[in-house]
């Protein structure tokens, strides 16, 4: 039989750092190798649903033969269009040699950073001074991901800088909560008839905060809270 070539590449897998969605890596090099005793004319393609992630950057192996016992190299890269795992196979082929096994891609997408977004930024309520005319007020604050990497809430809490028993009542949906970029929770802080009724003694104003725990950077965070009697 005529001699034939025989391709063989460096490495199996590739996998890349994490990087942000839209950048792309620096170039990781890969080196084919014809074993075999004729030249071959390599080929090479990135396939896959997210091929369009991984790229050749450079490449020595187009446009000669590879001559036999001869190597060239592929320099690799990784560019995410999404979040997440993402994969993709460089398949390497000459006509007349036996193709090696696809070289497997694995790369992360990440988003951007988490940004905890309060609407609104704070909280005021005012009440009437006659008890007898007062519904409790309340204010629905939305907590937002307003970035791309999920972050849990631990923990939504009122700490009162003037403490004043039952003034606030405080409901939440969203201890406990993994929000993803773009989702959503709702708080509601509402001023109960004890703040009204509190008598002279107390003051017209009364404050605090909501303070948020979570893993998002800046925890906790807070929103500023106020009540006055009018």
């Amino acid at each position: 039989q005529p001699p034939r070539p025989n391709l063989e590449v460096s490495a199996t897998t590739q996998t890349f750092p994490n990087i942000p969605v839209g950048q792309g890596s620096s170039g990781s090099v890969v080196m084919i190798k014809n074993s075999g005793g004729a030249d071959a004319n390599v080929t090479v393609t990135v396939a896959g649903t997210e091929a369009a992630d991984f790229r050749v950057l450079a490449s020595t192996c187009a446009g000669t033969p590879l001559k036999a016992g001869a190597s060239c190299q592929l320099q690799l890269g990784f560019q995410p269009t999404g979040q997440g795992s993402r994969t993709a196979l460089l398949v390497v082929k000459a006509p007349g040699a036996d193709s090696p096994a696809p070289l497997t891609f694995a790369g992360f997408g990440q988003g951007t950073a988490a940004a905890v977004l309060f609407t609104p930024a704070s909280v005021f309520i005012t009440a009437p001074k006659d008890s007898s005319t007062y519904a409790p007020g309340a204010t629905v604050v939305t907590v937002k991901n307003n970035g791309g990497t999920p972050f849990t809430i631990a923990s939504v809490k009122l700490v009162e800088s003037n403490p004043l028993a039952s003034a606030f009542q405080l409901l939440s949906a969203c201890d406990g909560v993994t929000l993803a970029g773009g989702q959503t929770c709702q708080v509601v802080v509402v001023l109960t008839h004890a703040f009204v009724t509190g008598g002279s003694a107390e003051a017209n104003t009364f404050g605090g905060q909501l303070l948020v725990v979570d893993n998002a950077p800046g925890s906790p965070q807070t929103v500023p809270v106020k009540a006055t009697r009018r």
